[in-house]
């Protein structure tokens, strides 16, 4: 099950998920296909929400920088474009942190050591309230900053 998934994740076991299964780990999941393919309103699924026990509620946005619909189709963020991306975004809860992977990018999570390595060609882009950092391949950061902003 996900939940014994999640258990041997936290004890130290690698992961490793791309695209749809990176996504479905999250709290809450873009439902890419109906959005993009079939017309489905603008909105949010539950996802299997793997870390929660580490106190982080993510929403893990693969194909951040995708550029497959050309000059006139915006299909970054996950093929949802920029601007309807935006207007789900605003869907969320403000506890919730969203990971945007740019294409062969990857980031490796290490809860034990509470750091996030970014790898690969491109960047992880963080947006937690109304902050968003960027970090490139080949740097390290703190797993702090995909934790929820603090309410003041």
């Amino acid at each position: 099950t996900w939940a014994a998934v999640g258990r041997a994740w936290q004890e130290g076991a690698g992961l490793a998920l791309a695209s749809a299964a990176a996504v479905a780990i999250g709290a809450h999941v873009l439902p890419v296909y109906e959005i993009y393919k079939v017309g489905e309103d603008l909105g949010w699924r539950p996802g299997l929400d793997l870390c929660a026990d580490i106190g982080l509620e993510l929403v893990i946005v693969p194909h951040w920088n995708n550029t497959e619909g050309g000059a006139g189709l915006d299909t970054s963020r996950s093929y949802v474009g920029r601007e309807r991306f935006e207007r789900l975004r605003e869907l969320l809860p403000t506890s919730a942190v969203v990971v945007g992977l740019d294409e062969h990018t990857s980031c490796i999570v290490d809860a034990g050591a509470g750091t996030v390595d970014v790898r690969g060609q491109g960047t992880m882009t963080v947006l937690r309230g109304r902050e968003e950092t960027v970090i490139p391949a080949g740097e390290r950061a703190s797993i702090d900053l995909l934790r929820p902003v603090p309410v003041a």
